[in-house]
């Protein structure tokens, strides 16, 4: 627990260290305390927010906080708030209580895409998939062929999202410290199940539920050379007449139940994959993706030495072992819970960032002030995109069972 004596002696020495630049000062003093948290040192609940806002303003030279004659006039308090290092510090006792459980969902996830950084905020071209341009024999004197400078692209659609906390009077000058975290936690649980929300329906084709723009006639979960692929024409047995995605048959799209042969079914389909040259391309799926429903199954596919599922018990072409092994990751927001996926998710699905998940805070001029008596506020934001660059690395199943 940290006491508001050693808090002041800690902002103080800050701001002697810094010389007096309180904005780096108050900076520190916020990341040395989450540091303490995170090491286990000093536990988020533990600290009064009453008292650390009285060390704060203290520090700033507020001998008391100015509460008010008229509980419902905030307008000292946001102004003397404003002036401290409050802001600064609880900006990184909050954000620890959002961002992590955002950070721990997205590494589950993190066999399903691969990661980028945008440089725009609204759409973002990245290369799509072309013919393979490898190495060709040149005979002597024979001129060398350069890579083809035209290049296919895919658009991901970015977008901007947020969600604000305020911190009222009243919270404060009774201290509910631990409603506060509780809050925070809150939000940052459910910030991790949509992005996992938002990758799973990009990789089922559905419209994201983030995108609240976004409809199953305006899908941009794949758009190739301009193209807003469909779900039907992305999941398909046969490619060859659409020349956005490269005039070949290419089935990634099978019935086969989740089973020892389901697995070999779909397993068979990478092998076929051609670049729009007609040219074999390898891939090798390394990921099935499957509901709880079929989450027992997919572990005795993948963990079983026999076949779990025939008669003789066979040896496990799926299991330790066996010709080829899979990681599965196991996802709720399966539309379905009898589809699963299997494939090379990295190799397709990109997610985009232009802004990473942060926190910030905001002082006096809170937007709420003065409707909804907030002292201040935290608004946790993250700026991001999600598409697929290819459509041939993943194979789905829309088994009855």
């Amino acid at each position: 627990m940290l006491h508001k004596g050693e808090l002041v002696n800690l902002i103080e020495s800050n701001v002697q260290k810094y010389g007096g630049n309180k904005k780096v000062a108050y900076e520190e003093v916020g990341k040395q305390i989450l540091e303490n948290i995170q090491m286990g040192k000093v536990n988020a609940r533990s600290i009064s927010f009453r008292g650390l806002l009285e060390a704060c303003l203290q520090e700033a030279g507020y001998p008391e906080v100015p509460w008010g004659d008229n509980k419902s006039d905030t307008e000292e308090l946001r102004e003397a708030v404003g002036a401290s290092s409050f802001p600064n510090i609880t900006k990184y006792i909050i954000s620890n209580e959002i961002i992590p459980p955002y950070e721990v969902r997205k590494q589950k996830l993190e066999p399903l895409y691969s990661e980028g950084t945008s440089s725009r905020s609204d759409v973002e071209r990245i290369a799509g998939f072309t013919a393979k341009e490898g190495l060709e024999y040149v005979p002597e004197q024979g001129t060398v062929q350069y890579t083809d400078f035209h290049e296919k692209y895919v658009e991901v659609r970015l977008g901007k999202f947020q969600r604000a906390m305020g911190l009222s009077k009243e919270a404060i000058y009774n201290d509910n410290t631990g409603q506060i975290i509780d809050r925070a936690s809150n939000v940052g649980n459910a910030f991790g199940e949509q992005l996992e929300e938002f990758l799973i329906q990009t990789i089922e084709m559905r419209p994201r539920s983030l995108l609240a723009w976004e409809t199953t006639t305006n899908l941009q979960a794949a758009n190739f050379e301009g193209t807003s692929v469909t779900n039907t024409n992305f999941y398909s047995t046969d490619h060859s007449s659409l020349a956005y995605m490269g005039l070949q048959t290419n089935s990634n799209k099978l019935t086969s139940a989740l089973s020892t042969d389901g697995l070999k079914d779909a397993y068979l389909l990478f092998p076929e994959m051609t670049d729009e040259e007609g040219t074999k391309i390898a891939v090798e799926p390394k990921t099935i993706l499957v509901h709880p429903a079929k989450a027992t199954i997919a572990w005795q596919l993948t963990r079983s030495i026999g076949q779990y599922d025939t008669a003789n018990n066979a040896k496990n072409p799926w299991g330790p072992g066996g010709m080829n092994t899979f990681n599965v990751v196991v996802s709720s927001f399966i539309n379905t819970n009898t589809d699963w996926y299997m494939g090379d998710f990295k190799k397709q699905v990109k997610l985009l960032y232009w802004e990473k998940p942060n926190v910030i805070s905001q002082g006096k001029d809170s937007n709420q002030s003065f409707t909804n008596d907030i002292v201040m506020a935290w608004r946790a934001s993250v700026g991001m995109g999600a598409a697929h660059a290819d459509y041939r690395f993943i194979a789905y199943s829309d088994a009855a069972t």
